[in-house]
């Protein structure tokens, strides 16, 4: 079972078996992963944490019938209300070669999947030397405000081995009346077979 997309409805709970184990969506949540994802690795690109583009790999919720998913979670126009705060936690494993630097920022995308805002940034860090360590990104994002001229106060952090990087909190300009999709992106700073990132799982949630 890959990823599974449910809607934004608190009162929705889903349970699923799998070879890999029972799990249960809490309340609240409406995306989440199970199992490892293909590694993000030899490249300097930005790139998609939630790549849902295999719909072999991902599922989505339509009514009570799970169906192939082929878009990241969508908020569409003016659901990003005001106080509405959404959470999450991408966990994997990571290696490198020397000390590259390494980049995550929460960011929206528009209908179109270009980038509109960039909610929240680590900005490029350079990394200690790593083999093989677990990793592990968190952030947050509260709509402080709604409106053609709302805002959300965001922060991330990613931790490997015994690092961690925050971004501090920042307020963000953001038009809420429009339908976004919700996004988490890494940057390499060099490319190497050995810089690599595989996710094993992931959630996000909102309340």
């Amino acid at each position: 079972m890959g990823l599974i997309i449910a809607p934004l409805d608190s009162t929705d709970e889903l349970a699923y078996s799998t070879t890999q184990g029972f799990r249960i969506l809490q309340t609240g949540d409406f995306f989440q992963q199970c199992g490892a994802t293909t590694a993000i690795a030899s490249t300097t690109t930005e790139t998609s944490y939630l790549n849902v583009a295999s719909t072999a790999q991902y599922q989505g919720i339509t009514g009570n019938s799970l169906v192939p998913a082929t878009t990241l979670p969508f908020f569409p126009g003016s659901s990003l209300t005001k106080c509405l705060y959404l959470n999450g936690q991408i966990v994997g494993t990571i290696a490198n070669t020397g000390t590259p630097t390494l980049r995550t920022r929460v960011v929206l995308k528009n209908s179109a999947g270009t980038i509109v805002y960039t909610l929240a940034d680590t900005t490029a860090t350079a990394m200690t030397t790593v083999s093989t360590s677990d990793f592990e990104i968190n952030f947050d994002c509260l709509v402080s405000s709604a409106g053609s001229a709302g805002s959300i106060i965001s922060r991330v952090s990613h931790r490997y081995a015994t690092t961690t990087v925050f971004a501090l909190a920042t307020a963000v300009t953001v038009d809420t009346t429009a339908g976004y999709y919700l996004d988490v992106l890494q940057t390499w700073g060099a490319s190497s077979a050995s810089n690599t990132v595989t996710i094993q799982w992931a959630r996000m949630g909102a309340a």
